[in-house]
């Protein structure tokens, strides 16, 4: 018995150093960058490279929002995905913004939202809770998803592409709560920026329109494009997420999308922000996992 749990033990040392010995020989697998679009906004982008990060391979690419706080949570998920062998190596790309939880929730209300905010449309005021000051979500500092899209395509995708190796072919995008608003908005576009996407909670009620779902099914059962869709909210959410969340569900249902394309899920007994854990997780295994 002591042999056996010695061998055990050799085994996982002997991993450990293998796993520590790579990551002294390769770059730094932590860093940070700061940006500014053609309009002077600052991003601090976080990128994370996989342990077994290499020259010689182009990797995909994982485009996560609101990385001001939901790095931990999206680092995390797929460190321990790709240490249980779980999913391929991917190289994960956080957008996040310099500053304090006023200027993170200015960041992401201005760059993920479609239209200017419409009081009469929704039926009261918006307001967000933060430090050191509340937010309130007014026409004047929403509605500049196209100018993000246009960071995107313009300043970040270029400099990713062209400081680290990248498979051009394979850029996915997971949002939560408006960033999950950008995502679907951005795959019912004429020219969709990814290939994958991950919407979590997304806000729909943004734009409260049935008509753009026809464009978004075009768009994602392209057999060229071979896109992916991870779409969930948790059952103790609101009305404005789940009822619209349920729409765009029951919509691509009809369309018989297969399995390994779309994926929907209602999380029990999980609000706004407690469906964060398991959806990045299962989302990630769903876009990266390998092919059973």
């Amino acid at each position: 018995m002591e042999r056996y749990i010695g061998t055990a033990l050799f085994t996982v040392f002997s991993f450990m150093a293998t796993v520590v010995g790579q990551q002294v020989k390769s770059p730094d697998l932590s860093q940070e960058h700061l940006l500014s679009s053609e309009q002077g906004k600052n991003y601090l982008i976080k990128v994370q490279l996989p342990i077994t990060y290499q020259d010689s391979i182009d990797y995909p690419v994982l485009y996560y929002l609101d990385a001001w706080w939901l790095e931990d949570s999206v680092v995390g998920a797929f460190t321990l995905l790709q240490g249980s062998r779980k999913v391929r190596a991917a190289i994960l790309v956080g957008i996040s913004t310099t500053g304090n939880e006023y200027e993170f929730n200015k960041q992401r209300t201005r760059d993920y939202t479609p239209t200017p905010f419409e009081m009469e449309k929704l039926g009261f005021p918006m307001v967000i809770f933060s430090q050191p000051k509340f937010f309130e979500i007014t026409r004047g500092n929403s509605g500049s998803s196209e100018l993000f899209t246009s960071f995107l395509t313009n300043i970040l995708f270029p400099f990713i592409d062209g400081t680290y190796n990248t498979d051009i072919k394979d850029r996915s995008i997971l949002g939560h709560s408006l960033g999950g608003l950008f995502g679907i908005h951005n795959l019912s576009s004429a020219q969709p920026t990814f290939d994958n996407y991950i919407s979590i909670s997304p806000s729909l009620w943004w734009i409260k329109d049935d008509n753009y779902y026809e464009s978004l099914y075009r768009n994602f059962s392209n057999e060229v494009s071979k896109k992916k869709l991870f779409l969930c909210y948790g059952s103790s959410e609101g009305l404005l997420i789940t009822t619209w969340t349920d729409k765009l569900n029951e919509y691509l249902l009809t369309k018989g999308l297969p399995v390994d394309h779309f994926k929907f899920v209602k999380y029990p007994d999980e609000d706004h922000t407690s469906v964060l854990p398991e959806s990045i997780y299962e989302g990630l295994e769903f876009l990266y996992g390998y092919s059973k």
